[in-house]
């Protein structure tokens, strides 16, 4: 079957790819630990729709931080995380790295997809665009940049948790409150605001 397939590519090809390149596969993600704040994530994940021939896999992108995992879930984060739920920030696709309006997914067929080809693909990909994408993620101070044009959770929330963990106490007191307005007051996300801020200290 041709998931089966696929599940050689995650265990064995691109798990090799992707240790060239600083990334260890633990659970369903691959993690780069570029320094002791910041990770990078790379996860492989397979479309809906599958049938015995034919299947899609997509390539997804994030930074991981262990600071906003602590704060959110008040609890340790792992060294090296296995499923990302909570601190994960900054997703792009492959397909929005590339510029794709469409979303961008891989394919995978037994009777004509040339597999060496299809890895070299994704390998450029990966050189082309997710590590540069990652080269620009370096610090807080340019996290807390791209994160004001991302979406409504990582604009507001995790942008105002970073600003409070740097010192910058009034503009991340606006953001928390900001987010949690825009929930109902017994809300998971305004309970999420209220703890936030209560972890930094303003409350």
């Amino acid at each position: 079957m041709i998931y089966e397939r696929f599940q050689q590519l995650v265990q064995t090809d691109f798990p090799s790819l992707l240790s060239e390149r600083g990334f260890i596969k633990k659970g369903d993600l691959f993690y780069n630990r570029s320094s002791k704040e910041i990770g990078w994530v790379v996860e492989i994940t397979p479309s809906i729709k599958i049938t015995e021939e034919e299947m899609e896999f997509m390539l997804e992108t994030s930074v991981f931080l262990p600071a906003i995992y602590e704060i959110v879930m008040n609890q340790k984060a792992f060294d090296v995380p296995e499923k990302l739920e909570t601190g994960d920030i900054l997703y792009k696709s492959i397909a929005d790295l590339k510029g794709n309006k469409k979303h961008m997914k891989y394919r995978l067929n037994e009777l004509y997809v040339d597999l060496p080809k299809l890895i070299k693909t994704v390998e450029e990909d990966i050189d082309e665009f997710v590590l540069p994408h990652f080269q620009q993620l370096t610090s807080m101070e340019k996290l807390i940049e791209k994160l004001g044009t991302n979406n409504y959770v990582d604009r507001y929330l995790y942008k105002g948790i970073l600003l409070g963990l740097q010192g910058d106490t009034a503009a991340s007191k606006e953001l928390l409150l900001s987010y949690k307005q825009g929930w109902d007051d017994d809300s998971i996300q305004a309970r999420a605001a209220e703890e936030a801020a209560k972890a930094l200290g303003f409350e």
